[in-house]
């Protein structure tokens, strides 16, 4: 989910005597450190001509600034829920995917190497992760926002998980994960095992109660 030049360098060797201001010197100077240098000059001044003085000191740098969007319009309900069906969707489909993947490995384990399940795992959160970061989900429902957001860190745990595993299996002799390391990966292996089956059961939770959500707003409303 970008070499410069220095201007020190450029001067020394073409060697100019120039008095060029630096990058640094030539930076644009915030207002709020130039209104107290103004006010000390200009104590003489009084009236409008303080006041235009100030005013062309005043330099404003919008480079930061020009690039923000505005704040995103306020959707209707039927919009917010369309919004969050599309998210549910999406995320389902993730779900599913990094499931199917594990299943896959199971079926054909036999023929597998370890460093090579090692990645296709670390590969399957991976891609969950990246699928997941690119979710809109401006109007969404802030239950299924809260479990996107579990799901995501879920995956992104997983994704670290695995390739640690990796790493030490490259290290370790013989190509096998033994000795501390190993058996503290276990544990959090175990961990985050766990921690799926929690998420797999908030998962069908969240679907129970979209689903109610929409049937209550499909009904009709009644004076």
């Amino acid at each position: 989910v970008p070499a410069m030049l220095s201007a020190d360098s450029t001067a020394n060797d073409s060697g100019a005597n120039d008095e060029s201001p630096t990058a640094e010197e030539s930076t644009v100077i915030p207002a709020e450190e130039v209104l107290p240098t103004v006010l000390e000059e200009k104590a003489g001044l009084e009236g409008e001509e303080l006041a235009t003085t100030l005013l062309e000191n005043d330099t404003v740098d919008t480079s930061e600034t020009a690039g923000f969007e505005t704040e995103p319009k306020e959707l209707t309900e039927a919009e917010k829920l369309a919004a969050t069906q599309a998210c549910w969707l999406a995320l389902n489909q993730c779900v599913q995917a990094e499931e199917a993947s594990r299943s896959g490995w199971m079926n054909d384990s036999q023929s597998w190497q370890l460093f090579d399940y090692l990645l296709h795992r670390k590969k399957g959160h991976q891609k969950a992760v990246e699928a997941i970061e690119e979710f809109d989900l401006h109007g969404v429902d802030p239950r299924l926002k809260a479990h996107v957001q579990q799901v995501l860190t879920w995956h992104r745990a997983g994704s670290e998980l695995f390739d640690r595993a990796a790493q030490l299996l490259t290290n370790a002799p013989a190509g096998k994960l033994t000795g501390p390391f190993a058996q503290s990966w276990q544990s959090a292996a175990t961990q985050h095992r766990m921690q799926g089956k929690l998420i797999l059961n908030k998962h069908a939770a969240v679907a129970s109660y979209l689903e109610h959500t929409r049937k209550m707003a499909s009904q009709p409303v009644t004076n």
